[in-house]
């Protein structure tokens, strides 16, 4: 219940209905409390820095916050069923291709989308509102549009929240002959 009204307040306000999911999911914060999942973080400097996450520790445990994000918001009707679960696919789509080693990179750039990319997102909306009207945003109902949004068309933020980082991440643990490998195998995709 505790949840229900926090994500029911946030949008209420006009906030995004942004959940931590360390906190929110199935017996709140009891099970996810001390969960918590380790990665290398890219620093300033570019070197890579072990790190730990408050969290879900796998894409199981996060498809199980997920399903009570998920389910809130729909009772809430403040997105509807399509775009959370296109939302949901391509999350799940990102776990499998990048495998358990890198879930905590997905994690990150989900979190990055939910957390400040979906509100990036809705004032595009609401721009592009104010230049046509006929635009599918609705400012009543801001999230359905954003979440839509984020699950299908933001691929540039995924890309750089992701797949960009994936790949220097992969590069900082290349080994003499996975490098050589791989550039034998780039050398493979540049037509002559």
């Amino acid at each position: 219940m505790e949840q229900l009204s926090a994500v029911e307040l946030l949008t209420q306000s006009g906030l995004p209905p942004y959940v931590d999911f360390s906190l929110f999911g199935p017996h709140g914060h009891r099970k996810y409390q001390k969960i918590k999942l380790s990665g290398l973080q890219m620093m300033g400097n570019g070197t890579f820095q072990q790190v730990e996450f408050k969290g879900p520790a796998t894409f199981e445990m996060w498809e199980e916050c997920y399903a009570i994000l998920r389910t809130t918001l729909i009772f809430l009707d403040a997105v509807p069923l399509g775009p959370l679960d296109v939302y949901h696919d391509r999350v799940k789509d990102y776990a499998k291709n990048y495998g358990e080693s890198m879930w905590h990179l997905v994690f990150q750039a989900e979190t990055r989308m939910r957390q400040e990319q979906m509100e990036r997102i809705r004032r595009k909306g609401l721009l592009a509102k104010a230049a046509d009207p006929n635009h599918p945003y609705d400012p009543a109902h801001p999230w359905r549009w954003v979440w839509a949004q984020a699950a299908t068309e933001e691929d540039k933020i995924w890309t750089v929240q992701l797949e960009a980082v994936s790949h220097t991440h992969l590069r900082a643990h290349e080994t003499g002959r996975n490098l050589v490998c791989r550039l034998l195998l780039d050398k493979k995709k540049i037509p002559n």
